[in-house]
């Protein structure tokens, strides 16, 4: 998978970025489990938008290495249909400061 963004967040796990987002877009994640990958969210929209820890303890390693001080990732793909858009809902995923 080639990945076309990436934003880490410091963050305790990986429900504390999901479900943010889950509010953010309207779309629901579906959890995986990887002893490779370890576990992750998979938002399905025109590009794969994934969130994950940036260390997999079943491996050992980092996602990132480079980024070590950002436990949780979100990583996006290019769009298999690259002329299909989503229009975001107008609200804040962010909660109230």
């Amino acid at each position: 998978m080639t990945v076309e963004l990436l934003v880490g967040f410091k963050a305790e796990n990986i429900s504390v970025v999901a479900k943010p987002m889950t509010r953010a877009t309207g779309l629901e994640a579906e959890q995986h489990d990887s002893l490779y990958v370890g576990d992750y969210y998979l938002f399905s929209m025109p590009e794969r938008v994934i969130v994950k820890d940036n260390f997999v303890e079943s491996t050992g390693d980092w996602e990132a290495e480079e980024f070590k001080k950002f436990g949780v990732l979100i990583g996006s793909t290019r769009p298999s249909v690259p002329s299909t858009s989503r229009r975001w809902p107008k609200t804040s995923a962010l909660p109230p400061s």
